[in-house]
């Protein structure tokens, strides 16, 4: 950190009013420890930030996060400084830079919307993107921002087949590289498709209250979300057990669409743990279809695990009645 980033970042301090408490977002990944070696420095520069330690076991990237829906995967330096600061700023100061009918489109936008910027330290058009970007975050739940230092995390960038910076991504169905307007990047929000939005997303909606939102979503679609199968799946029982409180209002509404997780499921049956077979074994119960009646018999006749069988049993004296 060179002396005229450390003068700056100091300079947060007497622009705080009061305290603010950052996570950092910590992961097996051994660049975790860049994210605490710069915290732990920005710490002592600006003692109204205050740093909290979350262990992440999900896989994710390690990050900084800002407030509830701002990720920086990377250590700021360089150019990235000032719109760090900014974002860091927006959690003690309302920011009045995004304009009311851009707000007031997103306003009823779900699941939020996942946008991506990647970006570099030596980047001189990567400060005008994130100072523009930044606020969305702060000022409506519809957006969710990841930002990405492809210096730290080059991989990342190259998987995402990100060939120069700022490239900006929305839920992976839009794509920008250099600048984009708010309103070019507000009109891909409102036009993406739910139907494509991918495992992370879902999760997100669903363990944060969403899950009579995803039923509906796709009740009024007609579909079934292919990544929502992976979160009837999930070995975490808190997403597992949203998702299946969405199949089952699915269920009540219209027990015919719900069905169609049926045969998904049962392909997915004999690769997963025993937790998650006996909670397959539940939804099969739940949605009372003779389809289900030689799944529900096989796993009977062929587990050992007595909760398992217990579980397919019920289950067909549900369907029985």
């Amino acid at each position: 950190m060179t002396p005229s980033e450390k003068a700056l970042l100091s300079s947060l301090n007497s622009g705080l009013s009061r305290e603010i408490t950052v996570r950092m977002r910590l992961t097996d990944d051994p660049r975790s420890t860049n994210i605490v070696e710069f915290c732990e420095h920005l710490a002592h520069l600006v003692p109204k930030l205050k740093f909290r330690r979350d262990d992440d076991t999900a896989g994710g990237l390690p990050a900084i996060s800002i407030g509830p829906r701002i990720d920086y995967c990377g250590v700021p330096s360089g150019n990235e400084i000032a719109p760090f600061l900014k974002a860091l700023t927006a959690l003690d100061q309302r920011n009045d830079s995004i304009q009311p009918d851009i707000v007031q489109r997103l306003q009823n936008i779900r699941p939020a919307s996942t946008v991506t910027i990647f970006i570099a330290p030596s980047c001189r058009f990567c400060p005008e993107v994130l100072h523009r970007i930044i606020p969305l975050p702060i000022e409506t739940a519809a957006v969710r921002l990841t930002v990405i230092d492809t210096t730290l995390f080059g991989d990342v960038a190259e998987i995402n087949n990100v060939r120069s910076v700022p490239t900006v991504i929305v839920d992976d169905q839009y794509r920008w590289t250099g600048g984009v307007r708010l309103s070019e990047l507000c009109t891909a929000i409102e036009n993406r498709d739910p139907s494509k939005l991918d495992k992370a997303a879902l999760q997100r909606l669903i363990t944060e209250g969403g899950a009579y939102d995803l039923a509906r979503m796709m009740l009024n679609s007609g579909l079934l979300y292919p990544a929502f199968i992976d979160l009837l799946v999930n070995e975490n029982f808190t997403v597992r057990l949203a998702a299946m409180v969405t199949i089952e209002e699915m269920a009540s509404v219209d027990i015919a669409a719900a069905r169609a997780v049926i045969e998904p499921l049962w392909k997915r049956y004999h690769q997963s743990n025993d937790s998650v077979k006996g909670d397959i074994m539940y939804i099969f119960g739940e949605l009372k279809s003779p389809a289900t009646l030689p799944y529900l018999r096989s796993a009977l006749s062929n587990e050992t695990n007595p909760e398992i069988k217990a579980a397919a049993r019920e289950a067909l004296e549900v369907i029985d009645k």
